[in-house]
């Protein structure tokens, strides 16, 4: 029985792959912890320290759009267990 002969570049494939796929749940790990930094400042009120209105809700929104970007193009398993924080509540602050 013959095997195929692999190329080189079918033997990197898979590894680029899995390094570029780490490096996504990294970013969407990192968003995530901003999305619920955006989240807490709402929350607490802690925000008006340091943003305008108009500001925090831009930056808010911004924040929810881009994590929620990140969660398309890496999916977390069922059985994330990356230590990354839930998303909480994701309500836009009322204007």
């Amino acid at each position: 029985m013959s095997e195929q002969k692999k190329s080189p570049s079918d033997l990197v494939q898979p590894l680029a792959n899995q390094a570029l796929n780490s490096a996504a749940i990294k970013w969407r790990n990192l968003i995530e912890r901003r999305r619920a930094h955006f989240i807490d400042l709402y929350l607490t009120g802690r925000w008006k320290h340091y943003y305008s209105e108009e500001q925090f809700q831009a930056r808010f929104r911004d924040a929810m759009s881009v994590a929620d970007r990140w969660t398309e193009i890496a999916p977390k398993p069922d059985n994330d267990n990356t230590g990354a924080p839930a998303p909480a509540n994701t309500e836009q602050p009322a204007s």
